[in-house]
């Protein structure tokens, strides 16, 4: 299975997202990928990797990791256009450099844009927020890769199951269990198959989603901590401070303190 080998990792710094294009890419010269991870979304034309003695090809929707410490001959097409991201991690990420053409292109487009945006712009809590969304695409690059080892059908009745949470996040009501019936599954057996899909159980998506979008609303937004809670789908001031302090170590009112100084 192409994908990462190791367990999580943590993320210690940015060192650039940058636009690639024809004109800027390197043609045809060979380069170290130093002490950082390339994670590449392709928007338009083709882009040619030679690593370690494979040949990568991406086209337009395409997602390359190319890890820390290779070497690596680049050739893109005239109208070649993307988003690279370098990042540096805490620990080595044991894999090879591969290429993966994932199914929603417009939602890997949508994110790595975003990224790009927040790294150029800078705005008050625009570090964090590029940071948030880094992991959100390296998160869903190892989503993408373990979905390989599934059979297309169930994948697809996986990812309805998860755009019907997605589409009532903010609703404190909402049970995890409904996503079952949804999935065309039983929910034991829909549960074993989203943890191996998604890498968590339903429940701790459900809440690892709640808690990104407060994390967002705190940056970049003025709302009252009650306000922002319930806009993220929580049903108490209580609940949202535990669970909050619970995945940050900080509370709400922290968090946004540190962000906004």
């Amino acid at each position: 299975m192409r994908g990462f080998t190791s367990g999580a990792f943590i993320v210690t710094h940015i060192e650039n997202v940058a636009r690639i294009t024809g004109e800027r890419a390197s043609q045809g010269k060979a380069g170290a990928g130093a002490n950082a991870h390339s994670l590449i979304f392709m928007m338009r034309g083709s882009r040619t990797v030679q690593a370690n003695g494979a040949r990568l090809v991406g086209k337009p929707g395409s997602v390359f990791f190319l890890p820390q410490g290779g070497v690596y001959k680049t050739e893109c097409s005239d109208d070649c256009d993307g988003v690279l991201i370098k990042f540096v991690t805490q620990d080595e990420v044991q894999t090879k450099p591969f290429v993966f053409n994932p199914v929603k292109i417009n939602k890997w487009q949508t994110l790595f844009t975003s990224i790009e945006s927040a790294w150029m712009h800078q705005k008050p809590g625009a570090a964090e927020r590029c940071m948030s969304l880094i992991y959100q695409a390296v998160a869903m690059t190892i989503e993408a890769c373990v979905r390989v080892d599934l059979p297309s059908t169930r994948q697809a009745s996986l990812e309805k199951s998860l755009e019907y949470l997605e589409s009532n996040l903010k609703q404190p009501a909402f049970s995890v269990e409904s996503m079952a019936p949804v999935s065309g599954m039983c929910p034991t057996y829909f549960r074993q198959q989203f943890r191996r899909m998604y890498g968590v159980s339903p429940k701790q998506y459900l809440l690892n989603m709640r808690i990104r979008l407060a994390k967002d609303l705190l940056a970049t937004t003025d709302m009252f901590v009650t306000a922002v809670a319930q806009e993220s789908g929580f049903s108490s001031l209580y609940y949202f401070s535990k669970a909050f302090k619970g995945a940050t170590g900080k509370s709400p009112r922290a968090y946004r303190e540190s962000i906004k100084g």
